[in-house]
């Protein structure tokens, strides 16, 4: 075997335990939330939950919805789709279709607030403060 052949399998090898690992991290991001996840019985509509979540971060709903990739509007985003799918009856999908987005960005979105709340305290507590507002809602926030 030629020395090019062997770093070809070694990256092969690489590149699929890296993918293996992120498939591991997305399978127990999707069950954990799915444990919890039962029909919502006081489902909010996903308009309100963008609407606080964007009020929360000193945003507006417009700039939630378009292609913006900053940091702190990515994260917004990430968390009112979480928060989406975990207050309303909505599938991924058609959360996905309310921000304008795909179901796979709705998964990593999903993904993404749970590892950040469980390495930050501070969003950690931002989005259990955004889902009490929630809980204590009435019919709509």
């Amino acid at each position: 075997m030629t020395i090019t052949a062997s770093r070809s399998i070694e990256s092969v090898r690489v590149a699929t335990a890296e993918l293996t690992a992120a498939a591991e991290r997305y399978e127990a991001a999707l069950t954990k939330w799915l444990r919890r996840r039962t029909p919502a019985s006081n489902p909010q509509p996903i308009d309100e939950i963008k609407k606080l979540v964007a009020h929360h971060y000193g945003l507006s709903v417009t700039v939630i919805d378009v292609r913006n990739r900053t940091p702190r509007v990515a994260w917004a985003r990430q968390v009112a789709m979480a928060l989406s799918c975990e207050f309303t009856n909505q599938s991924i999908s058609e959360v996905g279709r309310q921000f304008h987005r795909d179901h796979g960005t709705v998964l990593h979105a999903i993904q993404t607030v749970s590892d950040r709340c469980e390495t930050c305290a501070g969003d950690r507590s931002d989005v259990e403060h955004l889902r009490n507002k929630i809980k204590s809602a009435p019919a709509a926030i």
